[in-house]
């Protein structure tokens, strides 16, 4: 009991001790203007940060798009699956042109680079697993006529061509050899001339 009472003497003497409140104002209270301010303009300073990262990121993308520009309407098919890997613009512009360019050379062909699907649904494109990279072109018997474009030696995963059993004229294009993974290559009942 008594060391209870000790206690309690003791609180009761730092209680008598404690300076009695007053009117006038403390530094944190001097302050508070001053803290109010300073909290005002940091948000400022967060929130135009922000937004100019967000104008940076913007900007990014449209440069990197740019390079796409030369066939704006098959932005659709530039990524042919949701969880494809990217491809960069300059790689979708080479295939888009080198496709444009086989449709062009040869009649019969009925690609549509209008309809927004990726060019690994072209009747006779084959694609790798990532529907990325064309590695076939099997387009035999379709009664095709024309000549085959040399910007088919641009294809650097095509392992597979067959234009074979149609009504392709002209030279064999020599840039067909700088196609490195090609292993299999008809050519034959056409009309072409030439050696690779």
């Amino acid at each position: 009991p008594q060391v209870t009472g000790a206690v309690f003497d003791a609180v009761d003497v730092v209680v008598d001790q404690a300076p009695p409140p007053s009117n006038s104002p403390t530094p944190c209270s001097r302050n508070r203007p001053s803290m109010l301010i300073f909290g005002l303009l940091l948000g400022v300073v967060v929130v135009t940060l922000s937004v100019a990262l967000v104008l940076v990121n913007t900007l990014a993308d449209e440069s990197d798009s740019a390079e796409v520009a030369v066939f704006p309407s098959d932005l659709p098919s530039a990524f042919p699956s949701t969880n494809a890997p990217s491809l960069s613009p300059s790689t979708l512009s080479l295939y888009l042109r080198v496709l444009r360019e086989f449709n062009n050379s040869l009649s019969g062909l009925t690609w549509d680079f209008s309809s927004g699907q990726s060019y690994c649904s072209f009747y006779g494109i084959t694609c790798d697993d990532d529907l990325v990279h064309i590695t076939e072109i099997n387009l035999s018997y379709n009664d095709l006529k024309g000549s085959l474009p040399s910007e088919m030696g641009m294809l650097s995963s095509l392992k597979y061509l067959d234009v074979g059993s149609n009504s392709i004229n002209g030279a064999i294009p020599t840039e067909l050899g700088m196609l490195l993974s090609l292993t299999k290559l008809g050519l034959d009942i056409n009309s072409i001339n030439g050696a690779m």
